[in-house]
């Protein structure tokens, strides 16, 4: 009886020893909790006031307190107010991976702030530079021979003519080309629409038979330019509208398949390869261009933008 009473005794003890220790790990974690918000509360008056760096150091202090990933976040938020685009790139990288993986899917924008914050980056160090290059010009000095800024070249000089050699027109085809749309996408792509129109005089062998004739070729297309900026990936796509007159099909053996005026098609074409623009306007490419008539051709074209 002695024994089972001092037993319970004990496990009474035990347990309110356990209370005490849970009870002061609550308070600890309330605490923190409470000292958290209290930063976060001075960190939001201070944001308000435009005091963007005093913001920043006391959700720094919120963190330490309470892990929430919401205070890193508005830390960003705090140093692009400021300007501090590097530093609030900076904590993007570090708090970028938690922040995707969130079950709460609370910070779905990350993505696109990290791409506003590098434009915002480019562009004021391109007004940096712009700044410097113009005191050095009064000083007597010469300016940047190659401006950047948040906008590709391909914007800046949106208007192309060149003249292109075999490729997407079957023909030598001089093209006019708009660039229309920058940074589209996770690598950055350029896209522009174009037309163009080329003559050539000849024949083309398909193994089992020949074509011939004059054709003329009005090409449609879409382009696009991505990875460089000045040196990058070309892929373009559209249709051509052939138009061939004295056009005559030979067979393989010398006779003679098929033979009229005039004949009209429409292909397909893609064209994948290399291109090159430079500040000073001058463009270049060279291409592998694939047509739903079978053929493949590699065009070479060079020309102007502004």
């Amino acid at each position: 009886m002695v024994s089972s009473e001092r037993a319970e005794r004990g496990s009474r003890v035990v347990a309110f020893v356990v209370a005490l220790v849970l009870g002061a790990c609550s308070a600890t974690a309330w605490a923190a909790l409470e000292g958290a918000n209290a930063f976060y509360q001075q960190a939001l008056q201070a944001y308000q006031a435009g005091e963007y760096h005093k913001a920043d150091k006391l959700l720094q202090r919120a963190y330490a307190e309470d892990p929430n990933l919401m205070y890193p976040y508005n830390r960003i938020m705090a140093l692009e107010a400021a300007g501090d685009y590097e530093d609030a790139l900076e904590v993007l990288e570090i708090y970028r991976q938690p922040m995707l993986e969130d079950e709460k899917e609370r910070f779905d924008d990350v993505v696109e702030i990290e791409k506003r914050l590098n434009k915002e980056k480019a562009s004021s160090e391109a007004t940096d530079t712009t700044a410097a290059d113009a005191q050095v010009s009064a000083a007597g000095g010469t300016e940047s021979a190659e401006p950047s800024g948040a906008e590709s070249i391909r914007m800046r000089r949106p208007n192309a003519i060149y003249l292109e050699l075999f490729g997407h027109g079957m023909a030598h085809t001089i093209n006019y080309e708009r660039w229309v749309f920058d940074d589209i996408g996770p690598i950055g792509t350029d896209i522009g629409f174009g037309a163009g129109i080329g003559r050539a005089q000849g024949e083309i062998d398909y193994g089992l038979w020949t074509d011939s004739g004059d054709l003329t070729s009005f090409p449609v297309f879409v382009t696009t330019h991505s990875i460089g900026e000045h040196h990058g990936l070309l892929l373009q796509a559209g249709l051509d509208f052939l138009l061939v007159k004295n056009f005559q099909r030979t067979g393989f053996l010398g006779n003679t398949i098929d033979e009229t005026d005039q004949q009209r098609w429409t292909v397909a074409f893609l064209e994948i390869g290399y291109q090159m623009h430079l500040e000073s306007g001058f463009m270049f490419r060279a291409a592998l261009s694939g047509s739903s008539a079978g053929t493949a051709l590699i065009g070479l074209a060079g020309g102007w933008t502004f």
